[in-house]
Protein backbone atom coordinates (compact mmCIF):
# COMPACT_ATOMS: atom_id res chain seq x y z
CA UNK A 1 0.00 0.00 0.00
CA UNK A 2 2.73 2.50 0.91
CA UNK A 3 4.68 2.07 -2.37
CA UNK A 4 1.40 2.57 -4.26
CA UNK A 5 0.73 5.83 -2.38
CA UNK A 6 4.30 6.94 -3.11
CA UNK A 7 3.82 6.15 -6.81
CA UNK A 8 0.57 8.14 -6.96
CA UNK A 9 2.17 11.14 -5.29
CA UNK A 10 5.17 10.97 -7.63
CA UNK A 11 2.93 10.84 -10.71
CA UNK A 12 1.09 13.95 -9.43
CA UNK A 13 4.37 15.70 -8.54
CA UNK A 14 3.24 16.08 -4.91
CA UNK A 15 4.60 15.42 -1.45
CA UNK A 16 2.46 14.12 1.41
CA UNK A 17 2.87 17.42 3.27
CA UNK A 18 1.17 19.25 0.40
CA UNK A 19 -2.13 17.37 0.72
CA UNK A 20 -5.20 19.07 2.18
CA UNK A 21 -6.19 15.91 4.02
CA UNK A 22 -5.99 12.13 4.10
CA UNK A 23 -9.38 10.41 3.82
CA UNK A 24 -9.90 6.82 4.94
CA UNK A 25 -12.83 4.42 4.94
CA UNK A 26 -13.79 3.19 8.41
CA UNK A 27 -15.81 0.10 7.51
CA UNK A 28 -17.59 -2.06 8.36
CA UNK A 29 -15.61 -4.74 6.56
CA UNK A 30 -12.74 -7.14 7.01
CA UNK A 31 -11.24 -6.70 10.49
CA UNK A 32 -7.68 -7.10 9.23
CA UNK A 33 -8.19 -4.95 6.14
CA UNK A 34 -9.76 -2.13 8.15
CA UNK A 35 -6.95 -2.12 10.69
CA UNK A 36 -4.22 -2.13 8.03
CA UNK A 37 -5.78 0.68 5.99
CA UNK A 38 -6.57 2.81 9.01
CA UNK A 39 -3.11 2.29 10.51
CA UNK A 40 -1.47 3.49 7.30
CA UNK A 41 -3.73 6.57 7.10
CA UNK A 42 -3.26 7.45 10.79
CA UNK A 43 0.52 7.01 10.61
CA UNK A 44 0.84 9.22 7.53
CA UNK A 45 -1.39 11.89 9.10
CA UNK A 46 0.51 11.78 12.39
CA UNK A 47 3.98 11.99 10.86
CA UNK A 48 3.14 14.78 8.38
CA UNK A 49 0.58 16.83 10.32
CA UNK A 50 -1.90 16.53 7.42
CA UNK A 51 -5.56 16.49 8.51
CA UNK A 52 -7.31 13.11 8.73
CA UNK A 53 -10.94 12.41 7.81
CA UNK A 54 -12.61 9.06 8.58
CA UNK A 55 -15.67 8.18 6.49
CA UNK A 56 -18.15 5.27 6.71
CA UNK A 57 -17.20 2.90 3.89
CA UNK A 58 -20.78 1.97 2.98
CA UNK A 59 -21.65 5.66 2.52
CA UNK A 60 -18.64 6.01 0.22
CA UNK A 61 -19.84 3.10 -1.92
CA UNK A 62 -23.39 4.48 -1.98
CA UNK A 63 -21.90 7.67 -3.44
CA UNK A 64 -21.16 5.71 -6.64
CA UNK A 65 -24.88 5.59 -7.46
CA UNK A 66 -25.88 8.51 -9.66
CA UNK A 67 -29.33 7.54 -10.88
CA UNK A 68 -32.18 9.89 -9.94
CA UNK A 69 -35.02 8.10 -8.19
CA UNK A 70 -32.92 5.06 -7.34
CA UNK A 71 -31.85 3.94 -3.85
CA UNK A 72 -28.50 2.34 -3.07
CA UNK A 73 -28.52 -0.87 -1.04
CA UNK A 74 -24.89 -1.46 -0.08
CA UNK A 75 -23.74 -4.89 1.06
CA UNK A 76 -20.40 -6.15 2.31
CA UNK A 77 -19.53 -9.57 3.70
CA UNK A 78 -20.25 -10.18 7.40
CA UNK A 79 -19.39 -13.91 7.11
CA UNK A 80 -21.71 -16.81 8.05
CA UNK A 81 -23.93 -16.18 5.01
CA UNK A 82 -24.74 -12.67 6.22
CA UNK A 83 -24.10 -9.16 4.93
CA UNK A 84 -23.56 -5.79 6.54
CA UNK A 85 -26.24 -3.74 4.80
CA UNK A 86 -26.84 0.01 4.51
CA UNK A 87 -29.68 1.74 2.72
CA UNK A 88 -28.57 5.38 3.00
CA UNK A 89 -30.82 8.10 1.64
CA UNK A 90 -27.74 10.28 1.30
CA UNK A 91 -24.66 11.25 3.26
CA UNK A 92 -25.40 11.16 6.98
CA UNK A 93 -25.03 14.17 9.26
CA UNK A 94 -21.40 15.20 8.92
CA UNK A 95 -21.36 16.37 12.53
CA UNK A 96 -21.83 12.73 13.63
CA UNK A 97 -18.83 11.30 11.77
CA UNK A 98 -17.19 8.93 12.51
CA UNK A 99 -20.16 7.55 14.44
CA UNK A 100 -21.77 4.31 13.33
CA UNK A 101 -24.52 5.01 10.76
CA UNK A 102 -27.84 4.05 12.31
CA UNK A 103 -29.01 2.21 9.20
CA UNK A 104 -26.32 -0.50 9.13
CA UNK A 105 -27.84 -3.94 9.77
CA UNK A 106 -26.64 -7.54 9.62
CA UNK A 107 -28.97 -9.59 7.41
CA UNK A 108 -28.99 -12.97 5.61
CA UNK A 109 -27.67 -12.37 2.09
CA UNK A 110 -30.51 -14.26 0.40
CA UNK A 111 -33.19 -12.27 2.24
CA UNK A 112 -31.59 -8.98 1.17
CA UNK A 113 -31.82 -9.97 -2.50
CA UNK A 114 -35.36 -11.26 -2.12
CA UNK A 115 -36.64 -8.04 -0.50
CA UNK A 116 -35.17 -5.50 -2.93
CA UNK A 117 -37.68 -2.95 -4.22
CA UNK A 118 -38.18 -1.87 -7.83
CA UNK A 119 -36.08 1.27 -7.30
CA UNK A 120 -33.27 -0.43 -5.34
CA UNK A 121 -29.78 -0.89 -6.80
CA UNK A 122 -27.57 -3.43 -5.04
CA UNK A 123 -23.86 -2.67 -4.86
CA UNK A 124 -20.85 -3.36 -2.69
CA UNK A 125 -18.02 -5.91 -2.25
CA UNK A 126 -20.52 -8.73 -1.71
CA UNK A 127 -21.88 -8.15 -5.21
CA UNK A 128 -18.37 -8.43 -6.61
CA UNK A 129 -18.09 -11.88 -4.99
CA UNK A 130 -21.41 -12.94 -6.49
CA UNK A 131 -20.10 -11.90 -9.92
CA UNK A 132 -16.94 -13.97 -9.42
CA UNK A 133 -18.97 -17.06 -8.51
CA UNK A 134 -21.48 -16.53 -11.30
CA UNK A 135 -24.26 -16.27 -8.74
CA UNK A 136 -25.60 -12.83 -9.68
CA UNK A 137 -29.34 -13.05 -10.55
CA UNK A 138 -30.02 -11.78 -14.06
CA UNK A 139 -32.82 -9.44 -12.95
CA UNK A 140 -30.79 -7.79 -10.16
CA UNK A 141 -30.25 -4.03 -10.61
CA UNK A 142 -26.50 -3.45 -10.22
CA UNK A 143 -23.83 -1.00 -11.36
CA UNK A 144 -20.51 -1.57 -13.09
CA UNK A 145 -18.01 -3.80 -11.20
CA UNK A 146 -15.77 -0.84 -10.30
CA UNK A 147 -18.70 0.78 -8.47
CA UNK A 148 -18.87 -2.04 -5.92
CA UNK A 149 -15.93 -0.49 -4.07
CA UNK A 150 -15.13 3.00 -2.75
CA UNK A 151 -13.96 5.25 -5.59
CA UNK A 152 -11.79 8.32 -5.40
CA UNK A 153 -14.31 10.94 -6.56
CA UNK A 154 -17.12 10.24 -4.02
CA UNK A 155 -14.50 9.84 -1.28
CA UNK A 156 -12.92 13.20 -2.08
CA UNK A 157 -16.35 14.83 -2.31
CA UNK A 158 -17.41 13.59 1.13
CA UNK A 159 -14.02 14.41 2.66
CA UNK A 160 -14.22 17.98 1.34
CA UNK A 161 -17.74 18.31 2.75
CA UNK A 162 -16.44 17.30 6.17
CA UNK A 163 -13.46 19.64 6.02
CA UNK A 164 -15.68 22.52 4.90
CA UNK A 165 -17.52 22.43 8.23
CA UNK A 166 -14.38 21.91 10.28
CA UNK A 167 -14.60 18.15 10.74
CA UNK A 168 -11.37 16.18 10.95
CA UNK A 169 -10.19 13.42 13.27
CA UNK A 170 -7.28 12.73 15.55
CA UNK A 171 -4.92 9.99 14.34
CA UNK A 172 -4.53 9.01 18.00
CA UNK A 173 -8.20 8.17 18.54
CA UNK A 174 -9.88 7.38 15.19
CA UNK A 175 -11.18 3.80 15.17
CA UNK A 176 -12.84 1.51 12.59
CA UNK A 177 -16.59 0.95 12.56
CA UNK A 178 -17.17 -2.52 13.97
CA UNK A 179 -20.83 -3.52 13.88
CA UNK A 180 -20.07 -6.71 15.79
CA UNK A 181 -17.07 -8.51 17.25
CA UNK A 182 -14.85 -10.72 15.11
CA UNK A 183 -15.38 -14.50 15.19
CA UNK A 184 -12.17 -14.87 17.20
CA UNK A 185 -13.37 -12.32 19.79
CA UNK A 186 -16.78 -13.98 20.08
CA UNK A 187 -15.09 -17.37 20.53
CA UNK A 188 -12.87 -15.94 23.27
CA UNK A 189 -15.91 -14.46 25.03
CA UNK A 190 -17.67 -17.85 24.99
CA UNK A 191 -14.57 -19.60 26.31
CA UNK A 192 -14.38 -17.12 29.17
CA UNK A 193 -17.97 -17.69 30.37
CA UNK A 194 -17.44 -21.05 32.19
CA UNK A 195 -14.35 -19.71 33.97
CA UNK A 196 -16.24 -16.62 35.18
CA UNK A 197 -19.17 -18.73 36.33
CA UNK A 198 -16.88 -21.09 38.20
CA UNK A 199 -15.18 -18.18 39.93
CA UNK A 200 -18.51 -16.79 41.13
CA UNK A 201 -19.49 -20.15 42.64
CA UNK A 202 -16.32 -20.47 44.71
Amino acid sequence: MVPEIDSLLTSANLRLEQLDAIAVGLGPGSFTGLRVGLTVAKTLAYTTGVRLVGLPSLDLIAGNLDRPGKRAVVATDAQRGEWYVARPSGVGPISEWPGVPVDITIEPAQRVMETLGANDVLLGPSIARLRERGGLPADLAVLEPADDFPRAEPTIRQARAALAVGISHSPMSLEPIYVRKSAAEEKADLAAVPASTAGMNQ
